[in-house]
């Protein structure tokens, strides 16, 4: 089955790495694609675990575009920072 969901703050390639590698345990999940452009990450899985997924991408800085408000917007926003720097480092040390 394939779940979609729009979130906040994916701005780049980096964000899509850190994503992935964090997600990527779940045994529940077969795939994960990132669409950074729409800020869309898609997950292919045998269950439907969405309320724990969409709770660890809020976790990440990445929440679902709209529920974030005030002051839970800027401490998504400085969450996704960090975690799109990791995201880099990740990318060069698999090079």
């Amino acid at each position: 089955m394939d779940y979609s969901y729009e979130l906040e703050n994916i701005t780049c390639d980096s964000c899509a790495t850190y994503i992935k590698n964090h997600l990527k345990d779940d045994k529940r999940i077969v795939d994960i694609e990132v669409n950074v452009a729409n800020g869309v990450v898609n997950i292919h899985a045998h269950t439907d675990a969405s309320d724990e997924w969409l709770a660890a991408l809020a976790d990440m800085g990445y929440p679902k575009r709209g529920l974030a408000k005030g002051v839970e917007a800027i401490k998504a926003k400085t969450k996704s920072f960090v975690s799109c720097k990791v995201g880099k480092v990740e990318q060069i040390i698999k090079k």
